[in-house]
């Protein structure tokens, strides 16, 4: 009877102690974030300038160039907005 009783209390306090040496390891996960939509549309055109004359045409380029750029700054500006808001990797402890 004390023979099983030692052995019981062995059984019961290594049992207990069995989870004091283990350290849990942190696990990294990895979140997929997409741009919002607003971000993937394609940028404006200017108009087509209404004469083929040399002038026309330059001033159609220069407003096309205004608009792309205009749109482009626009563009960055936001990306800078949501990757400011946005984390990639984030460690989440294993359980």
């Amino acid at each position: 009877m004390r023979n099983s009783l030692i052995i019981l209390v062995l059984l019961a306090a290594s049992a207990c102690m069995s989870g004091c040496g283990i350290v849990p390891v942190p696990k990294n996960t990895v979140q997929v974030l997409t741009p919002p939509d607003d971000l993937l549309q394609d940028c404006n055109h200017a108009p087509r300038p209404a004469d083929n004359t040399v002038n026309g045409l330059m001033l159609g380029i220069v407003n096309e160039r205004n608009v792309v750029e205009s749109c482009d700054w626009s563009d960055k500006a936001a990306l800078r907005a949501w990757k400011a808001g946005a984390t990639a990797t984030t460690p989440t402890p294993q359980k």
